[in-house]
């Protein structure tokens, strides 16, 4: 890096440096900043959660559910904490609307990570 920008760094400002950085970074990564996020999607994401098969039997309707607020009787402050969280969120009405406009292989995408369990998937598709 020449002399002269540096200078234009130094006088730029800490938030500016951050940004010159984080392109110079993007810039040797070789990849689009979405081709990145797509890779690392597909190696971390891919399925992150096996199907896990029906419930014990011994578990009562209220174990055995998938219902978040099932979950709530039991763990009260987990549930409380959780319907605060983004988590809460990553399933409603605005993504279920969205999958009605996808093919199937985009809405795969996307529930990847809205719903991870198999078992989601298949309530999902039921509806």
């Amino acid at each position: 890096m020449g002399s002269g920008m540096l200078k234009l760094i130094s006088r730029a400002g800490p938030l500016r440096l951050l940004a010159v950085c984080a392109l110079a970074l993007l810039a040797g990564c070789g990849d689009k900043p979405e081709a990145a996020v797509e890779t690392f999607l597909n190696r971390h994401w891919a399925e992150p959660m096996p199907p896990q098969g029906t419930p014990p039997a011994a578990f009562s309707t209220l174990e055995a559910s998938l219902n978040p607020q099932a979950c709530g009787q039991c763990h009260a402050e987990q549930y409380a904490a959780w319907r605060e969280s983004l988590h809460s969120k990553t399933m409603g009405p605005g993504l279920r609307w969205q999958l009605m406009l996808m093919n199937q292989e985009q809405g795969n995408r996307c529930l990847r990570c809205h719903t991870p369990l198999a078992e989601q998937k298949a309530l999902l598709a039921l509806e």
